[in-house]
């Protein structure tokens, strides 16, 4: 089972969600379709990666295989993909 994680800290809320689907690829798939909408919504033209130097101002995003992160400002949009097997799908029989 994976779950994605989802953690926002901005201006419109403060919330977190999870979500679970039982492949890797499908988590992805999930999180790289909200990452790229935000990034839209948030007007796009981010820096690829965190600044070493990184303050409040600080415009980036960056996504990776089982992460990703949007900061605009003081405003962060965080997902994460977390492999758990203690849980198991049911079978439909």
């Amino acid at each position: 089972m994976f779950i994605l994680k989802y953690l926002e800290n901005s201006d419109a809320a403060c919330t977190s969600e999870v979500e679970l689907f039982a492949t890797e690829a499908e988590a992805h798939s999930k999180m790289e379709t909200q990452y790229e909408a935000t990034v839209r919504l948030l007007g796009g033209n981010f820096l690829s990666e965190e600044p070493a130097d990184a303050d409040e101002a600080s415009r980036w995003s960056t996504i990776g295989k089982e992460y990703a992160c949007v900061q605009d400002g003081i405003d962060s949009y965080r997902w994460e993909i977390i492999e758990d097997d203690r849980f198991v799908p049911r079978s439909e029989n």
